[in-house]
């Protein structure tokens, strides 16, 4: 009895003593300089990457959009293109006070609700750094930016050497060791170790430079999580942390995620560093507490919050442990779960619907109500095709079939192996549930086979997150007559008239033709030539390029 009192006051006492240490005010500095590169990282995003085309092409081109709980429980609704321009405005508004510092908890917020709205309205753009600035607006929104280099200094007079709570740099320090630490978690495993990841990942790449993006990704995500927690270690993990996202940036072709973690060094960095750095020689001593401020603890809420948000962030990465087979082949769990990179999955799908009555099956046009990027992520992840599934029987419902029947071929592909039966095509999947139906619903087989390298020699350069591209060698030239050619040409041309063109969709165009003509034939063919009719329509490059340069060339080509 007395060692149990004894060991609820110690940690009573422990807790205490925490609630003071992160109550204990700390220089702003780092704070507000990592505010100052989010806000940039964000105007970028915003100018580059979700442009108001590409937010058409994302929420207005399909009927249909793989919703999450949350977006149906409030009832969002699907914006027209008059309400994207404005919240395209407002975001990059928000970013630019987040940069200045004016205002920076409401510009926060709003980003935050106007991000959040866009982020729910369609599963099938999630994306790891869209998560990730969702999560750094909320803490903003909690914590408060703080006064370093900031107009609301100046605006409403607070002292330039004002601290802030050291719990405030705390959650966003613990939100990056996090990402490090799932990330180094999801590569602890056979997929990783053996290869076939960075196989798939760096197609035509030799054994040796296999082998180092195995290690180097590894130990690097390993190294974070361990050394960024340790002061003495932080110089050399800092190094680590720029050189490793920027390898990811040249290697992988990200969109923002890299500039999102340099932008986190700033974190971590000395605050005493930078302010000898920008004063006179010797420089002005860092932030020194108030010895009145040091004894105070944590309040009541802010302890709540910090508690849950952490408890959270922990095991939501790890539910996908309570589900049946492994993540890497059903994909379920793999949201905001921190896997970057630790699996390249692929597939193919056809819906067919069957009327009861009269025992007529009949297969669904592809991309019926939904654009190519959603099909793609749809086709291996069986919680979206139960979902679009649902979403035909009502379709086809409303055109007179009494209780239609949905069923699926559907095969897919993981790391580089051979495509395997994916979801079982006995089934009616409408309206059916992925947790008492997986055993009979996903084939629990898909990562027995060997692995192999699907995409062999490949002379294109990798067209990273979220789709897998690969360009083959160019004897093996898919036909120009082809009728898929001439329906991507068709599409390609549709989307050019209307400057709605990115690297993103065209990729999507791409890799379904490829997936489509593996399945038929065995094999995949290059679209070399027909991404070289494209170049002498929109513009002529003398060599071929990346498919990256053919994309950006298309842009910026004139409207035919």
């Amino acid at each position: 009895m007395g060692e149990t009192v004894n060991r609820e006051e110690g940690l009573s006492e422990f807790l205490s003593d925490l609630r003071r240490r992160l109550m204990t005010p700390v220089d702003p500095l780092n704070l507000g300089m990592f505010r100052i590169l989010f806000g940039l990282v964000l105007i970028g995003y915003f100018s580059f990457y979700r442009t108001p085309a590409i937010l058409n092409l994302f929420y207005l081109s399909s009927d249909f959009h793989f919703s999450y709980p949350l977006r149906q429980w409030l009832h969002l609704p699907v914006p027209t293109a008059e309400m994207l321009l404005v919240i395209h405005r407002i975001m990059l508004a928000g970013a630019g006070l987040l940069v200045i510092g004016l205002f920076t908890r409401a510009a926060a917020a709003v980003l935050l609700l106007t991000s959040g709205y866009l982020f729910l309205l369609e599963k099938a753009v999630y994306a790891h750094h869209d998560y990730l600035i969702l999560l750094f607006l909320l803490l903003f929104v909690v914590t408060g930016p703080g006064p370093f280099l900031a107009a609301d200094r100046l605006l409403f007079r607070k002292p330039s050497a004002a601290g802030v709570p050291a719990w405030t740099l705390f959650l966003f320090r613990a939100q990056v060791v996090i990402i490090y630490f799932f990330s180094a978690l999801n590569r602890i495993n056979g997929e990783w170790l053996s290869g076939r990841v960075a196989q798939s990942l760096f197609t035509g790449a030799g054994e040796a430079f296999v082998f180092a993006a195995v290690v180097i990704g590894l130990l690097a995500d390993m190294c974070l999580a361990f050394m960024l927690t340790i002061r003495a270690l932080r110089p050399l993990a800092l190094i680590i942390l720029i050189a490793f996202n920027i390898g990811i940036k040249y290697y992988l072709d990200m969109t923002i995620l890299p500039f999102l973690m340099i932008s986190t060094a700033t974190l971590f960095v000395n605050p005493v560093w930078i302010r000898h750095l920008g004063g006179a020689k010797g420089g002005r001593a860092a932030y020194t507490p108030e010895a009145s401020a040091r004894d105070a603890r944590v309040p009541g809420p802010a302890w709540a919050f910090i508690c849950v948000y952490l408890f959270l962030q922990m095991t939501i990465p790890l539910r996908h442990f309570l589900i049946p087979g492994p993540v890497q082949w059903n994909m379920l769990g793999e949201r905001f779960s921190w896997r970057i990179f630790s699996q390249v999955n692929v597939g193919h799908i056809d819906f067919f619907v069957t009327d009861i009555i009269t025992g007529k099956t009949e297969e669904v046009p592809r991309l019926t109500g939904i654009n190519p990027g959603s099909y793609l992520i749809m086709n291996h992840h069986p919680d979206m095709i139960l979902e679009y599934a649902d979403y035909l029987r009502e379709r086809y419902a409303a055109k007179g079939i009494y209780a239609p029947l949905v069923s699926v071929n559907s095969f897919a592909s993981t790391n580089g192996r051979p495509f395997s039966l994916f979801i079982n095509p006995e089934l009616n999947i409408a309206h059916a549930e992925i947790g008492p139906y997986y055993p009979i619903l996903i084939n629990p087989t898909g990562l027995n086979q060997p692995s192999t390298r699907i995409f062999p020699r490949s002379v294109g350069k990798f067209f990273a997150a979220p789709y897998q591209l690969a360009v083959i060698d160019e004897e093996e030239l898919l036909p120009g007559d082809h009728p898929l050619v001439k329906e991507m040409e068709a599409m390609i041309d549709r989307l050019v008239d209307t400057e709605i063109i990115s690297p993103y969709q065209v990729s999507n165009l791409i890799v379904e033709t490829q997936q489509i003509l593996y399945t038929e034939y065995g094999r995949f063919y290059t679209t070399h030539e027909l991404l070289q009719g494209l170049l002498d329509k929109y513009g002529h490059l003398d060599t071929m390029p990346s498919i990256d340069e053919v994309t950006r060339k298309f842009i910026h080509s004139p409207s035919s």
